[in-house]
């Protein structure tokens, strides 16, 4: 279906560039749209949304396009939005006269940095290099519109001496050992010692990841094994990443983050294939850490996903299962922060069997928190008055999370400085400014905790959480939950 049409209204000469402007309002910029000759409906090709001005998209095409289309001036086109499918192999003709296999790789990898991140399909021009001219794409699997990614593999032909037959020569530029580039690896340097308090949860990491990872020999004497899932689960902003980077730094292993927002992709396939590169990634710097931040955007039960996102799970799960065999272990740590929304398939035995509650600090937690941000903070701690008292702080902000005295400590500093910007005299940052912060600042995490009580009641596993439900009736959030009775349509509770 056409659904909206515009004229070319400039002269197709030279290298000039030809900017569409189509009034479609569900277009944003950076969104790929198909091309289609209304003229010749075979003819379609693949361009992206440069800018959005006054409500109209603006399409730049360049006389590749102009040319592969067979646009003339005054010709009209149909612009449709569309989400290409990633390119798995492309193939290249034009280079056939290039006799220097190093200048070949030279040319593609030129190409690549063009093309990477563009609709692109067969039978399309690419720009010239130096005296190669007429590239081009002679095919792409899938045969489609397609869109060029870091993964996509590129084939050229050479010429082979002494006859004229041509061979296919791949070259894997775009993907295979490049894994580490999507997916940063490090080694972390803090331990438990940068951890205050929280001491129950140290004891359980260290029972459950430092000493398997630590002593995987003496597990393997038992017929144990290191390594396998964790799921972490607590209220926001209360260091659950935190706490394993040091988990990390205690082991000595590689370290690989990634929150799931940053795993799924916009096109088909994309999100499995940053599935694959993160665990690939995971095995190649093993003994390693793999922890997986959001894992509820991915992992949410079955039952209520669409046919997509059950994809993306058993992805996910095919890719947990591939550590068999493996002479070195890979913990994957999961976090959430609702961890009753996570498929009970991804918790069962096997995989995040062991789940670990990571609370709000505590009191040794919380004041070590507060140093950091005050007395032991870099560029802070010289405008720290003798005033402050940081037990009475500690005190004030039992049930507050990290972030929040992160928060605290901020505009604490803030009054002094902006009164030094108005022009007043300079003056450190005192008592009374934190005392004024918490008056006007109180803790995040009450609204969580009564979210968090109607979800565990509706999810019907009460006795599974049974250490989160402790906490937040020790914070008195005991209102009623309402349950709704499907048959009836009443609330029950």
């Amino acid at each position: 279906m056409k659904l909206f049409v515009e004229k070319l209204d400039a002269k197709l000469q030279g290298t000039r560039k030809v900017v569409i402007k189509t009034k479609r309002r569900d277009l944003s910029e950076g969104d790929i749209v198909e091309l289609i000759n209304s003229a010749d409906e075979n003819k379609s090709c693949g361009a992206i949304i440069k800018r959005i001005e006054d409500g109209d998209g603006h399409i730049s095409m360049d006389k590749f396009i102009q040319n592969y289309l067979n646009l003339e001036e005054d010709d009209e086109i149909a612009v449709e939005e569309m989400r290409p499918s990633e390119a798995e192999v492309v193939k290249l003709n034009g280079l056939e006269k290039v006799k220097n296999t190093e200048r070949i790789k030279e040319i593609v990898d030129e190409i690549k940095k063009t093309l990477i991140g563009k609709p692109i399909n067969k039978g399309l021009d690419i720009p010239e290099y130096g005296r190669i001219k007429h590239v081009k794409i002679s095919e792409t699997t899938p045969d489609q519109i397609v869109i060029i990614t870091d993964t996509t593999k590129f084939e050229v032909s050479e010429i082979s001496e002494p006859t004229p037959s041509t061979q296919s020569i791949p070259l894997n530029l775009f993907g295979g050992e490049k894994v580490n580039e999507i997916v940063p690896v490090e080694k972390t340097d803090i331990n438990f010692s940068n951890v205050g308090g929280l001491e129950d949860v140290k004891e359980r990491f260290n029972k459950a990841i430092i000493e398997p990872l630590k002593k995987p020999k003496i597990y393997k004497k038992y017929g144990t094994k290191a390594g396998g899932g964790i799921l972490l689960y607590g209220p926001p902003g209360c260091g659950k990443t935190f706490v394993v980077r040091a988990a990390a730094g205690e082991c000595g292993v590689s370290f690989i983050t990634k929150k799931i927002s940053e795993i799924l992709g916009k096109y088909v396939g994309e999100s499995e294939k940053n599935i694959k590169a993160m665990f690939d990634a995971a095995k190649k710097h093993a003994p390693s850490i793999l922890f997986i931040d959001e894992i509820d955007a991915i992992g949410g039960r079955r039952s209520d996903a669409k046919g997509y996102e059950k994809q993306l799970i058993n992805s996910f799960l095919q890719e947990f299962g591939g550590f068999e065999g493996m002479k070195e272990a890979v913990l994957v740590i999961a976090a959430t922060n609702e961890p009753w929304s996570v498929d009970p398939a991804i918790r069962r035995s096997g995989r995040f069997s062991t789940q670990i509650l990571v609370p709000n600090p505590d009191e040794k937690a919380r004041k070590q928190i507060f140093e950091t941000y005050t007395t032991k903070h870099p560029d802070r701690k010289k405008m720290i008055a003798e005033n402050v008292n940081i037990d009475v702080l500690v005190e004030k902000t039992e049930g507050y999370s990290s972030a929040d005295i992160e928060k605290i400590c901020e505009e604490a500093a803030s009054i002094p400085r902006d009164e030094e910007l108005e022009g007043k005299p300079e003056r450190k940052i005192e008592m009374h400014d934190f005392l004024k912060v918490l008056s006007e600042c109180k803790t995040s995490l009450i609204p969580w905790f009564k979210l968090a009580r109607r979800q565990i009641y509706e999810s019907g596993e009460q006795d599974i959480f049974e250490e989160l439900l402790d906490i937040i009736d020790k914070y008195d959030v005991k209102k009623k939950v309402k349950l709704l009775d499907e048959d009836t349509g009443r609330y029950i509770r």
